[in-house]
């Protein structure tokens, strides 16, 4: 296992080497991730996790759909790999 100082140490020398939008992207989607988590707590179970995982997704593509445009895309799109994040943090 990884020690505290091992982790962040990985994590700043990978995003070191991501171009500004990655950057940006990236801290959109923890935004989510921690909003998501505050609002709603953990996952119960994986039924649940997938259903919200598949709801976020469904969301996007009725933007997608829609023609909403890239501002509302990118808002729907971005809770999708949070979801994602909250399940293997959550469930496995």
């Amino acid at each position: 296992m990884f020690n505290r100082t091992e982790i962040e140490d990985q994590i700043f020398a990978r995003v070191g080497d991501f171009s500004q939008k990655e950057r940006t992207m990236l801290l959109r989607f923890l935004k989510t991730y921690e909003g998501a988590k505050r609002k709603h707590g953990p996952f119960g179970t994986p039924e649940q996790a997938y259903g919200v995982i598949l709801e976020e997704l469904d969301e996007a593509w009725d933007c997608i759909k829609a023609h909403s445009g890239e501002g509302t895309l990118l808002a729907e799109m971005q809770a999708v790999p949070a979801m994602a994040f909250r399940f293997m943090v959550d469930l496995c």
